[in-house]
C-alpha cells in the first residue's frame, strides 16, 4: 500500500466518513461539526497528522464523548475507534487513534487478523513465540503481568488500575488495535527492535525491506509554518511528557516524526545520536532505537 495514497484508507474504511471535524460546542452544549475537506493517507494515520486524538488527551473530544455517550476505544467494536477529528489531515500533529485505524486498514486489505500478521510475519521469523508476545493473554502469562504503579498527590506509590482487563476472552477483546494491546516480555520486545535494526543490512535478516527501513526514519511532518501547521510545537509538548525521550533532545524545533515514532534531530550528550526514535506506552513500557549507533533499548519503568 502506498503511504501517500489518498483513497486506500477510505476504500478500506468508509465509516471514517461518518464524522467531520469537531469545531466545538454551541450554547446548548451540542457538538459543532465541520465537514472535512481532505482525506486520510496511511502516512497521516501512522505519523499522527490525521486529526485524530484520544478523548483523555483532548478536552474537546473528551466532552464530545461524554455528551454523545460514544463508547470508549478498546471496548471490542470498530465504532468505538471512530470519533470526530480535530483538524484537516496533514496540517497539525496530535497523538491519537491513527495507528489503530492503520491496523484496521491492514486487516481489511489483507483479510487477515493483526494477531495472524504479527505472529507469522513479524514474531515467528525473529524466534518470538505467541507465549512471549500476543494480543491474547494466556493462563500462563496473566499471573505474570506487571502491576502498573504511579505516585499520588502526596508522592506515595499506589497501584494504578489497568487500562483494560487482562482477563478478557478473545470475544470480549473484539477488534484488535494497531496502537496497543500486546502482552509480552521486555526481552521479546527487544528482539523485535533488533529485528527492525537488522533491516538496514538489506539481507533479509530483518523484519522490513531496506526501503521500508529507510522510510521508518524519514520525517513526515510538514515544514514549520507550512499552511499554518503547528506540528513542531504540538509534538514538542507531547514528547516532553514521554520520559523515554532524552530531556536534552526534547527542545522546541528539535523534534520530528516518522511513520513509526518521534525522532530527535541533535546528538545527545547522554549517548543517543541524532535520528533516534523513541516512545513510551501508558503503562511505562518504553523504548528507543538509534540507527546510527545500531542500538535499541527496551525497558519498563518500575516504581517501588
Amino acid at each position: 500500500m502506498d503511504l501517500d495514497d489518498k483513497e486506500v484508507v477510505h476504500r478500506a474504511c468508509p465509516e471514517l466518513n461518518k464524522h467531520g471535524i469537531l469545531a466545538g460546542f454551541d450554547a446548548q452544549d451540542q457538538p459543532i461539526m465541520v465537514p472535512r475537506k481532505g482525506k486520510f493517507t496511511l502516512k497521516n494515520l501512522l505519523a499522527h497528522t490525521s486529526g485524530m486524538s484520544y478523548p483523555r488527551l483532548n478536552p474537546v473530544l473528551g466532552k464530545w464523548q461524554d455528551v454523545t455517550g460514544h463508547p470508549i476505544f478498546w471496548t471490542g467494536t470498530i465504532d468505538a475507534f471512530n470519533k470526530p477529528t480535530l483538524f484537516e489531515p496533514g496540517t497539525r500533529w496530535q497523538y491519537g487513534l491513527g495507528v489503530d485505524w492503520a491496523g484496521i486498514v491492514l486487516e481489511r486489505v489483507t483479510k487477515r487478523s493483526l494477531e495472524d500478521i504479527f505472529q507469522k510475519d513479524i514474531f515467528r521469523p525473529l524466534g518470538i513465540s505467541s507465549t512471549e508476545l500476543s494480543f491474547y493473554p494466556n493462563p500462563n502469562t496473566v499471573p505474570r503481568i506487571q502491576t502498573v504503579c504511579k505516585r499520588n498527590d502526596a508522592g506515595e506509590i499506589v497501584h494504578s488500575p489497568p487500562i483494560v482487563s487482562p482477563h478478557r476472552t478473545p470475544e470480549e477483546i473484539g477488534q484488535l488495535s494497531g496502537g496497543g494491546g500486546l502482552y509480552g516480555t521486555t526481552a521479546a520486545y527487544l528482539r523485535f527492535l533488533r529485528g527492525v535494526l537488522a533491516s538496514a543490512r538489506g539481507d533479509g535478516s530483518g523484519v522490513l525491506s531496506k526501503a521500508s527501513y529507510e522510510k521508518l526514519f524519514e520525517n513526515c511532518l510538514p515544514a514549520p509554518g507550512e499552511n499554518g501547521n503547528t506540528c513542531t510545537e504540538d509534538i514538542y509538548i507531547a514528547a516532553g511528557e514521554q520520559v523515554s525521550n532524552d530531556p536534552a533532545n526534547v527542545d522546541l524545533g528539535r523534534m520530528e516524526h516518522s511513520v513509526g515514532f518521534p525522532m530527535t534531530t541533535v546528538d545527545s550528550p547522554h549517548g543517543r545520536r541524532a535520528g533516534s526514535g523513541a516512545w513510551g506506552g501508558a503503562g511505562q513500557t518504553l523504548f528507543w532505537i538509534d540507527p546510527r549507533s545500531d542500538l535499541a533499548v527496551s525497558w519498563e519503568q518500575v516504581c517501588g
